[in-house]
Order: structure tokens, then C-alpha cells, then sequence
């Protein structure tokens, strides 16, 4: 094969750049970056004058984002096709109420090897790509039944109701404020317990519970209990909370 830049017949270690020219192209890539960093010059386009303190300017910050989150998309889409694409609960096929579920309940290994969803998603994606398979401790769940097994010792509440003596402390006071704000869902109706959950209308709350009840869902709770309604504060399940994320803060079922 010829090398596009040499111009010389020599094995290719990318599609078409020889050994001694990729090298030469990122020694010479790296001093371009060096010195427009230098200079204040965004790295990327090589144009527009970059933020205070990053190497990049505002537009390719954005159009850099943009990318990784529909990246981030479809790999989401595609591992979730190949796992079968419906809940293996209650058949939702709604791909933005679906999530990753375990077999073996081992989600909180994952979360401390990967950390975030998406690096758990990359994972099997490249794990798929490189062995044509996943591994069969993961599966599809939506959302709702997912985290109705957190609050119901593993099961889904559509398997055994939700037992409520057995709650903790902070669930029963979850339960109590779920109920004091309607105690449905104001999208979709859905009034098991299980499957509910609070969400701000504005949006902000994980940076409220941060900011006024150090990230403690107690405290944010016992404050809600003692206070009049927030206005601000709405019962949603988890399915249309969650899937806000992939419209811009409405749930996909405005679309249906």
C-alpha cells in the first residue's frame, strides 16, 4: 500500500499513513497545540480565541459535547438492541424508558469498577464489538421496574405489591410525601408507589439538595414533610423522569 504522504510503497499502521509519517504527524500535531495554547488560540479550530483557562473556544466546547452525547446515544441504543430491546418484566418497548438491569444484583460492583452508566455502556459495547456477545448478567429493564425493585427487596412490584411495613425509615417517609403531592404520576397516571418519584419542574434539584440539604435525601424530605406544597415539586414515575434527558426536559410520551 501508498503511504498519502510519503508517497512511498511501505506497510501502513494507519489507513493511510506509513510508520515514520504518523509518527512525524503527531510530534508536528502536538507543537501546532503547544503553540497556539500559548498564544490563547482554541486548539481545535485554530481560529477563535479559546476560554480562560481551557484550550478550546466556546463553539468547539459545544460542538464537542454535542458529539459525545450522541455518541453516547447510540451505543446506549445499540447495547439495548442487542440485549433485546423490550423490558424483560413488563414488555416496554419505549427505548427511552429502558435501562441496564443486572440478573445477579451485582449493580453496585459495576458501579465501583465504571463508575457512570455511560462508561458501564462503552464497556459492553466494545465487549460486543471485539466477542460478538454480552454477558448474560445483564439484561433490560425500564426504569420503573427497576427502581420499584430497589424499594421492594429485589422484586418488581408487579411481581409481589409493594410492602410498605417492611419499608425503611426514609422510604416510609418517601411514601408519605409521594402522597401528600398527589400520589401519581402527573404524566402518565401510574400509581404504584414503587415506581414514583419527585421531580423538580424547573429542573435543579440535584443542585438544591447540594446546596440547602447537603445531598442528604432525608433531610430533603423531612423538609417537604414540615413545609407547605412546593409548587415547584411534581410526582412523576420513574419512566417519564428519567427519559426527560433524551427531549430536552419533556417526557416521550408528549410525543406519542
Amino acid at each position: 500500500m501508498v503511504c498519502t504522504t510519503c508517497r512511498k510503497d511501505k506497510p501502513l499502521v494507519t489507513l493511510t499513513k506509513c510508520h515514520d509519517c504518523s509518527i512525524r504527524n503527531k510530534k508536528y500535531a502536538k507543537i501546532r497545540q503547544e503553540t497556539f495554547k500559548k498564544l490563547g488560540i482554541c486548539t481545535s479550530c485554530c481560529k477563535r480565541k479559546a476560554l480562560q483557562t481551557k484550550t478550546k473556544c466556546d463553539t468547539c466546547l459545544f460542538k464537542i459535547s454535542e458529539s459525545h452525547k450522541n455518541t453516547l446515544k447510540r451505543r446506549r441504543k445499540a447495547v439495548i438492541g442487542i440485549l433485546g430491546n423490550r423490558c424483560i418484566c413488563c414488555g416496554e418497548k419505549n427505548t427511552r424508558f429502558l435501562t441496564l438491569a443486572h440478573t445477579d444484583d451485582s449493580g453496585y460492583l459495576d458501579r465501583k469498577v465504571y463508575g457512570t452508566t455511560q462508561a458501564l455502556l462503552h464497556h459492553l459495547y466494545k465487549q460486543y464489538q471485539k466477542t460478538g456477545k454480552i454477558s448474560p448478567t445483564y439484561t433490560v429493564e425500564c426504569h420503573n421496574c427497576n427502581s420499584g425493585k430497589a424499594s421492594n427487596g429485589s422484586v418488581c412490584p408487579h411481581k409481589q405489591p409493594l410492602v410498605l411495613t417492611a419499608l425503611s425509615r426514609l422510604r416510609g417517609m418517601h411514601k408519605r410525601i409521594i402522597l401528600k403531592y398527589g400520589g401519581l404520576c402527573e404524566c402518565c397516571g401510574e400509581t404504584e408507589l414503587g415506581f414514583l418519584t419527585l421531580d423538580h419542574r424547573s429542573g435543579g434539584g440535584l443542585k438544591e439538595r447540594q446546596d440547602k440539604f447537603d445531598n442528604q435525601a432525608y433531610k430533603f424530605y423531612r423538609h417537604l414533610r414540615d413545609s407547605d406544597i412546593d409548587v415547584n415539586i411534581r410526582v412523576l414515575c420513574w419512566n417519564c423522569n428519567c427519559s426527560k434527558g433524551f427531549r430536552q426536559g419533556k417526557c416521550s410520551h408528549d410525543s406519542v
